[in-house]
């Protein structure tokens, strides 16, 4: 994700905008709630193997429908439900698999929040074995100091509003602005959006 990358490559940007996507350290203190363990319950289930894309698979598309037929303000028109159907068809391993890297402690930002027994339950589920190694050569910086915003909608039913604001200390320059949206920011507002990308 862009958190991770910018973490990784300081450099890649002049600035960065992010649309409901909390800084990996802030979702790892928020898993510390019981409200959004609540909310994250799919990504527990994703870290199964093959459990989440049998799901799918045996729901056939219906799950998606559900998702951005309810979901946004506006739910989208049947022939762009059709579009995300056809392309799940193929397979959801690539979307399940950011969720598993996240669990396996494999986004680098998170570590030092996520209880490590809870990631070594999920590499072993996972077959992986142990951290990837780095040299000092190749550690990142912790801090994103370019220019960040962040669009966050107020009414998103999966992360709650308290994870918006990044940690002052890894992103010193951030400005979050809160809009009338759910977790599909840029489908519930998508002017608003515009004009803040602008």
């Amino acid at each position: 994700c862009a958190w991770g990358t910018m973490s990784w490559y300081p450099n890649l940007a002049k600035k960065l905008a992010i649309l409901n996507v909390p800084h990996p350290t802030r979702f790892a203190e928020g898993l510390s709630t019981p409200e959004q363990l609540l909310k994250s319950w799919y990504i527990f289930a994703f870290q199964l193997p093959l459990l989440a894309e049998l799901g799918f698979a045996a729901l056939d598309g219906q799950l998606i429908r559900r998702v951005f037929s309810s979901d946004p303000d506006e739910p989208l028109d049947t022939w762009e439900l059709d579009r995300y159907v056809a392309a799940g068809s193929g397979g959801m391993s690539g979307g399940i698999n950011w969720y598993r890297a996240a669990g396996a402690g494999l986004w680098p930002a998170n570590m030092p929040s996520v209880p490590g027994g809870l990631i070594k339950m999920i590499q072993t589920a996972q077959g992986v074995k142990g951290m990837p190694k780095t040299s000092t050569s190749s550690v990142r910086s912790q801090i994103i100091e370019v220019p960040v915003m962040v669009l966050w909608g107020k009414r998103d039913p999966y992360l709650g509003q308290e994870l918006a604001q990044p940690p002052i200390e890894a992103v010193p320059n951030c400005r979050v602005h809160l809009l009338d949206a759910t977790h599909w920011v840029h489908w519930d507002q998508a002017d608003a959006v515009t004009q803040y990308l602008l």
